[in-house]
């Protein structure tokens, strides 16, 4: 049985291992708005991996508002490879934060806050949309302002 002197050195150097991992891999955030197409259906793409590079995602954080005689149809971040196919697909689960009167529109505000583990390789993107549709005829929505936050890192 080792000492604990011994045992201590050893779980230290184990620690700055552990700790250090990959040297090269550097942080990563990116804040972009929706592009909104007929107003119901937004797509927020991301910056495609450059070449030689991993992008792990640990957090996806969106806002989302729209008209009340609206209803959330979808929301998704996806994974798509460099011919835009869908590898993957992550929902996000948004809450209602509240309403907000926008030019004398009343609104629905949601938001969402995910802890996600997502790995993308170089050539790929993430693409993150939503669509709202009417809550009665199911008629095509309007979304008001779609935003949403990446995070991870990058080596």
């Amino acid at each position: 049985m080792a000492t604990p002197r011994c045992s201590g050195a050893a779980l230290a150097g184990w620690l700055v291992v552990s700790m250090c991992g990959n040297a090269q891999a550097a942080d990563y955030q990116k804040y972009q708005n929706g592009a909104c197409v007929a107003g119901s259906l937004c797509n927020i793409n991301f910056p495609v991996v450059p070449a030689g590079k991993t992008l792990r995602l640990s957090n996806l954080s969106c806002y989302l508002r729209f008209n009340v005689v609206n209803d959330l149809y979808g929301a998704q971040l996806l994974l798509l490879n460099a011919s835009g196919g869908v590898i993957m697909a992550v929902t996000p689960q948004f809450a209602k934060l509240g309403t907000v009167t926008v030019n004398a529109n009343s609104e629905y505000v949601l938001v969402s806050n995910e802890t996600i583990r997502v790995m993308s390789v170089a050539g790929q993107r993430f693409r993150a949309f939503v669509e709202v549709r009417n809550c009665v005829s199911g008629t095509a929505g309007t979304v008001s302002q779609y935003a949403c936050h990446i995070s991870g890192d990058v080596s």
